[in-house]
């Protein structure tokens, strides 16, 4: 259920006038409002429905706190028992900051964020569908905002223009070619979900077509709705992938596909569809204005040594994800597009939202989200790019969709290119050069996976996307458990690293690719009880185990382990404990056919989470366990390491 379907209480369905700048308040919410303090957590009981009637009588606390508990009911349906809730307010970091949470299952979950505001920056929201000139001038107000003081978001004045843009001229939409224009224009990028639906699309049997231009009622409504906010803009001209890129040209839409980070990252701003799931969907909806009221009053702070009144407002907890994160940013395609965009205006289920480098706002936050809602979401996007903020990028970019599945570098490249200004190495299929060994160390979060891709990705996308021991291979959500911050030390040595792109673009689509390593080499029997040399690093003891990159590996069947690297626990207050992070390899029998017996596929990520060393490093305990000679162990070359084996295996 989105938001925007929510049943409103009785009163909201009536004839009520606009929200006021200062809202009334039931005597249960004014007392629970006064008493907040800030180093107290108070616990209160509500009637469902005495808190409906109370919300028909013109609380607009009870009718957001009736809201947020509906929309959780269908999910958490122990949150109303006896027909009574129960929510705690709670203090949160910030001056003048709580979160209300409801109870249910013995958890907290939150649901109201309430904190001070500056009295200065009240304004109601106005104009019942998100593209009428009321909703569209306060969009304009933010981007003249950008535009005049945010020194992160200023665009080079000599700009890069895409190869094909669509020109408005009126009823008319006409495919232009940037090299045939005089100079340099402005122009509009649109994000959208494909969907399902079939509609108008550049081939190359009607370019010429739409050259001399096309009515724009052909358009889709969620081209027909882009195009008339660019109007409003004053721009003449929009980029469109579906209109601009030749979609049965593979040359044409690779040579596009690596030019995304200069298509977004030039235009004037960017048009987020962020409701629609497909075309047919628009950006623009009606709305009832009371959905998205203000819900601000006084309040008197017991320990305010003013004793002045404050103005406080109360939002959904959640008022970021609905209004940034809809059906359109579950696309792989668009993490990059919004990643690039220096500028975007979010058109969700029931407002607009405004996102650049320096503000995150919406109409009930017109004056911009406090840092308490977009610090962390931001964090990885903002400041110089690192390692670190890569991998932060790539576990967020991972659990993102593609319907085709070879997309899966492809979807990335821009920002692989924008970190590579920074970086200054080599990029091998979504790893870096620096570290590369650290970055071999992802693994895959199974539940995550299930519970929001409820399907097997891998029975349906057995193409090609990387070598196995990119995190791009998997078909789940890939992240690192130790973060680029902690220094590990390496147990191999690399070799070499190659991979070879589909056409011209080394951050594009692979068509293969290997690396060599020379380590240690271990039988995965080595955690588990009662056998092998490691056995009081057992599962039990040490938390050593083996997560596969694909549930449906047999983990009955034998694993190498190849040991990549450790860390002391020092920070930890432990010294005489180690973590060790590596791979699980497999044999893949295409190899075997063309005895090529040395040559391995990453099957998973093992870890001993917590050795202790009793008197023995960590080298001698893993000498104990590595492979002996074995007519059943394959390798290129075998090297003698200070008294111990060390083995050369290919991985692809």
């Amino acid at each position: 259920m989105s938001r925007g379907s929510l049943p409103l209480p009785r009163f909201l369905n009536s004839d009520a006038s606009a929200p006021v700048s200062k809202s009334q308040l039931c005597t249960l919410c004014k007392n629970f409002v006064q008493e907040a303090e800030s180093t107290f957590i108070v616990t209160y009981v509500r009637d469902y429905e005495e808190t409906n009637a109370s919300a028909a009588l013109g609380c607009q606390l009870c009718t957001l706190l009736y809201q947020e508990v509906f929309y959780r009911v269908n999910r958490l349906p122990e949150i109303v028992l006896d027909g009574k809730f129960s929510f705690e307010v709670v203090p949160e970091p910030g001056e003048h900051t709580h979160r209300i949470y409801v109870l249910c299952r013995d958890q907290l979950w939150p649901i109201i964020l309430f904190q001070n505001i500056e009295m200065t920056t009240m304004q109601e929201a106005r104009g019942t569908n998100t593209g009428s000139p009321e909703v569209l001038s306060m969009a304009m107000r933010w981007h003249e905002t950008c535009l005049a003081s945010h020194d992160g978001c200023k665009s080079s004045s000599d700009i890069e223009l895409p190869t094909r843009l669509l020109e408005v001229d009126g009823e008319i939409v006409r495919l232009r070619y940037s090299s045939d224009l005089p100079g340099t224009v402005q122009y509009v990028s649109l994000s959208h979900c494909w969907g399902n639906q079939q509609y108008l699309l550049l081939l190359k049997e009607n370019i010429e077509e739409m050259r001399s231009g096309i009515q724009k009622g052909r358009l889709c409504k969620t081209f027909r709705d882009a195009v008339a906010i660019t109007v409003y803009f004053g721009c003449r001209f929009i980029w469109i992938d579906t209109l601009c890129i030749i979609q049965n040209d593979i040359d044409d839409w690779r040579r596009e596909a690596a030019r995304m980070g200069a298509v977004y990252g030039n235009a004037y701003f960017n048009i987020a569809a962020t409701r629609a799931i497909d075309g047919s969907h628009g950006c623009f909806v009606e709305r009832d204005l009371r959905q998205i009221s203000r819900v601000i009053t006084d309040v008197m702070y017991s320990y305010e040594p003013s004793g002045e009144n404050r103005v406080c407002q109360f939002l959904p907890s959640d008022i970021k994800d609905y209004c940034f994160n809809g059906p359109l940013n579950a696309r792989g395609w668009v993490f990059q597009e919004r990643f690039l965009s220096k500028r975007t205006i979010h058109f969700s289920d029931s407002q607009i939202a405004w996102e650049c480098k320096e503000l995150q706002a919406c109409e009930q936050c017109p004056e911009g989200l406090s840092t308490y809602f977009t610090s962390q979401d931001k964090a990885p996007f903002t400041g110089e790019p690192t390692l670190a903020k890569w991998m932060a990028v790539v576990c967020e970019y991972a659990t993102r969709s593609l319907t085709k599945w070879d997309d899966r570098l492809v979807a990335i490249s821009s920002v692989a290119q924008h970190f590579h200004e920074y970086l200054k190495c080599d990029y091998f299929g979504g790893l870096w050069r620096d570290e590369f060994e650290h970055q071999l160390l992802w693994s895959i979060d199974h539940k995550a996976t299930q519970e929001q891709r409820p399907y097997s990705i891998s029975s349906q996308n057995p193409i090609y996307a990387a070598p196995s021991w990119s995190w791009a291979s998997a078909t789940g959500f890939a992240g690192w458990g130790i973060t680029a911050e902690k220094k590990l030390q390496p147990l191999v040595k690399l070799i070499e690293i190659h991979t070879e792109p589909i056409g011209t673009d080394i951050f594009g689509q692979l068509c293969t690719g290997f690396v060599r390593l020379q380590g240690m080499l271990l039988w995965d029997s080595c955690f588990w009880p009662g056998t092998g040399p490691l056995t009081k690093y057992s599962l039990e003891k040490s938390g050593g185990s083996v997560t596969p990159d694909d549930e449906s590996l047999d983990l009955n069947a034998p694993l190498l382990l190849l040991p990549i690297a450790f860390r002391y626990m020092i920070d930890e207050g432990l010294d005489n404990q180690v973590i060790v992070q590596g791979i699980a390899l497999k044999t893949v029998s295409e190899f075997r056919d063309q005895k090529m017996h040395h040559v391995y596929k990453r099957a998973g990520h093992f870890n001993i989470s917590n050795a202790v060393l009793e008197g023995e490093s960590l080298h001698e305990i893993l000498i104990q366990a590595t492979v002996t000679d074995d007519d059943s162990i394959h390798y290129e070359q075998e090297v003698q390491v200070e008294g111990h084996k060390e083995y050369v295996v290919t991985i692809f």
